[in-house]
């Protein structure tokens, strides 16, 4: 009770004060048509102008929803699209090839760590054995190849991107036959190395390179990068072919893996004629 005399005593003309001056206020407005349409207008701008910025706010906790939502569908798209491509649909087989059980299924998932400035980068994605996942996969973004898992726990993996010098993808010259093996020097993150092209190939510069399919990880025709530079170093009979990689490794946020429905059967195919040859 003391202390609310005290605060009275500090506050109460104060609080009196503004008490008069809200009770002028509403007579003034509720009296007087002209201050009541001023007092009206004043009120909508405001109230409008918080409106809109608690619009701005809700819709800002939303779009990470809807933008989720979206890549989900991208995904799903993209095992269509692959499907279509693989089974070399006309519009009057396109009703057809979507019905039929695709090869390649696209999901989608986050990236929650991105290690990009090491020779042996790492990324890590929101995804897991929980949901499909294992090591080999193909992990994969709009713009082109990532890289594939390398170890999966119950929620997350981690992946082993292009950007790694322990890693190799088979990469083929868009439009023809040749293709070799994608390796990281481990100098800069936007270029990457082709080895094993034959120095009679055709190819010029700023041709684009995609995965060649000869994996059952990478599906066929995935984008990789264009050639930047390329020689044949002395003594050998092959190319090695400088690419600037399509994919901008620092800012990606979100990715697709990659399920080969067939992955196991040809694997088992490929241990049996090793074994064969044992």
């Amino acid at each position: 009770m003391r202390r609310w005399d005290e605060f009275l005593g500090h506050f109460g003309t104060v609080l009196l004060f503004i008490a008069l001056q809200l009770f002028c206020l509403y007579l003034i407005v509720q009296f007087n048509e002209r201050q009541r349409n001023i007092f009206n207008h004043t009120s909508l701008l405001f109230s409008s102008a918080i409106e809109n910025k608690y619009q701005s706010w809700a819709q800002y906790f939303q779009l990470k929803e809807e933008i989720d939502e979206i890549h989900q569908r991208n995904a799903e798209l993209k095992t269509r699209l692959r499907q279509v491509r693989r089974e070399g649909s006309t519009d009057a087989m396109l009703e057809d090839s979507l019905s039929a059980k695709p090869c390649f299924v696209y999901h989608s998932a986050d990236i929650i760590r991105n290690q990009v400035s090491s020779r042996y980068n790492h990324l890590i994605i929101n995804a897991g054995r929980n949901q499909g996942l294992k090591e080999g996969m193909a992990i994969l973004c709009d713009r082109g190849i990532i890289g594939q898992t390398d170890y999966c726990t119950g929620q997350y993996c981690s992946v082993l991107p292009i950007i790694n010098v322990q890693s190799a993808v088979s990469a083929m010259i868009s439009g023809s036959d040749y293709f070799g093996q994608l390796t990281w020097d481990g100098r800069h993150v936007q270029r990457a190395q082709l080895e094993g092209v034959p120095k009679h190939a055709q190819f010029t510069v700023g041709d684009t390179l995609v995965s060649s399919g000869y994996s059952t990880v990478f599906p066929p025709g995935e984008l990789i990068g264009t050639i930047r530079d390329f020689d044949v170093p002395q003594g050998s009979n092959f190319y090695y072919i400088v690419v600037d990689l399509f994919v901008d490794f620092p800012s990606l946020r979100q990715v697709y893996w990659v399920e080969n429905k067939n992955q196991d059967e040809v694997l088992s195919i490929m241990q049996e004629s090793d074994y064969g040859q044992d």
